[in-house]
């Protein structure tokens, strides 16, 4: 073995010690520690691309996106993939920068077709920027490579929900409900999918029987709400805003109808229950149950009336 296989295989040897250093920095939370041992296996061994990842992961958690792009780029220099390319567009698509995002994911298919990631991220990318046929397009891909993924279900599930396809919806919550029984944002989903086709005793018996047997709701959606995944920040993204758009429209209404009850009417049962779903969504059960109730009420006075 000549002189310099022997460093390089020392170098690399070294700097793999302050890799796995950094990686036990970044469990505990010390993310300054994390970043000088990333740098440190860097300069061992410029060609470590895991490091370069990893550390731009880090610059981008702390919204250092520049210096986070720099180092996504570095690592596709080392070792353009289908992991490099994407990681570049997911830095890409929280900056805003949606044209270059479907440029490297693109580039990344070119690597591996059926690289799985890539083809939802290409769907959010192209929801973004209002194409449902390219969005649709990419979700169909992604279902096609892994039919059984969560995350390939749900992008699939409020494609159809946030365009009002209350059916097909429907259909595609029982396929989830079917592989995956115990998540119940989806019973959820189903709860208000069945209110909006006027089943409201079975919406509403779903939602009671939920309650009751599932305790740590609101900790699982806080976990999912603060999630990496550019997917999951964009939905709970969409959840917040709905949620005051319809608190906003509800308060109108019974502002309205207590002023002059004789020409508008208060709020209906389902806007009620609307905002009981979007306030489960977003990880408020108590605020749910509030309207939740109201909802009941109004159902129940309109069929005694």
């Amino acid at each position: 073995m000549s002189i310099n296989a022997t460093l390089k295989d020392y170098s690399m040897s070294n700097a793999k010690k302050m890799y796995t250093q950094a990686l036990l920095c970044e469990e505990t939370g010390d993310l300054e520690e994390a970043i000088g041992f990333y740098n440190s296996a860097i300069e061992l061994e410029p060609s470590f691309v895991k490091s370069y990842q990893n550390l731009g992961s880090i610059y981008s958690k702390l919204g250092n996106h520049k210096q986070a792009y720099e180092l996504f780029q570095k690592a596709v220099q080392i070792s353009p993939n289908s992991e490099t390319f994407f990681n570049l567009a997911v830095e890409e698509y929280k900056t805003d920068k949606i044209d270059n995002a479907v440029v490297n994911l693109k580039k990344s298919l070119e690597f591996d077709k059926r690289y799985l990631n890539s083809h939802l991220l290409l769907a959010s990318a192209y929801e973004k920027s209002g194409k449902n046929e390219k969005t649709q397009l990419y979700l169909n891909n992604a279902y096609k490579i892994d039919p059984k993924n969560k995350m390939v279900l749900s992008a699939r599930i409020f494609f159809h929900y946030e365009r009002g396809h209350v059916a097909e919806c429907l259909k595609l919550v029982e396929e989830y409900t079917s592989l995956f029984p115990d998540d119940a944002r989806f019973i959820i989903l189903k709860s208000e999918l069945l209110s909006q086709e006027g089943n409201y005793s079975k919406s509403i018996e779903a939602l009671t029987e939920l309650s009751k047997k599932n305790s740590d709701f609101k900790e699982n959606i806080l976990k999912e709400k603060n999630s990496a995944l550019p997917e999951s920040k964009k939905h709970f993204q969409n959840v917040e805003k709905k949620a005051k758009e319809k608190l906003k429209e509800f308060k109108t209404k019974m502002e309205l109808s207590k002023e002059n009850p004789e020409d508008f009417s208060g709020p209906n049962s389902q806007d009620a229950f609307d905002l009981s779903i979007l306030h489960l969504f977003n990880g408020e059960p108590e605020k749910a149950m509030k309207y939740l109730v109201y909802a009941q009420k109004v159902n129940r006075e309109s069929k005694e009336d």
